[in-house]
């Protein structure tokens, strides 16, 4: 009974990295003819995760703004929290060699509120 078990496991691990390989593959044939340098990461069952060019430093250009904001909203509803939260971004987190306006203003982080920011 161990064996079958045992066995069965190793048969349903399989064909989930069998079908994440497949995923990744047809993602690379679908932006390998683009003319841009593409990037793209699923987490998959909130734990595995296929990533392609995701050795690539890509910036956050405005496009990314919006699904950005409806994280945010997502998460703030979820935790049944108001737009008045505040949050609290450290220096740490303001890198150097990126384009920040808010770095630039708050050298030090601050304290922002989520309703006030963009």
């Amino acid at each position: 009974m161990r064996f079958l078990i045992l066995f069965l496991f190793i048969l349903s691990t399989s064909l989930i990295q069998a079908q994440e390989v497949l995923l990744e593959s047809k993602i690379k044939k679908s932006i390998e003819n683009v003319p841009a340098q593409v990037g793209v990461a699923i987490i998959i069952n909130g734990k595995d995760t296929i990533t392609v060019n995701n050795e690539c430093h890509y910036p956050l250009m405005s496009v990314m703004k919006y699904p950005q904001a409806l994280a945010v909203l997502h998460y703030l509803h979820q935790h049944n929290q108001p737009l008045s939260t505040k949050i609290f971004i450290p220096k740490e987190a303001l890198l150097d060699d990126t384009y920040s306006p808010l770095r630039d203003k708050y050298p030090e982080g601050n304290t922002f509120v989520i309703r006030n920011f963009g």
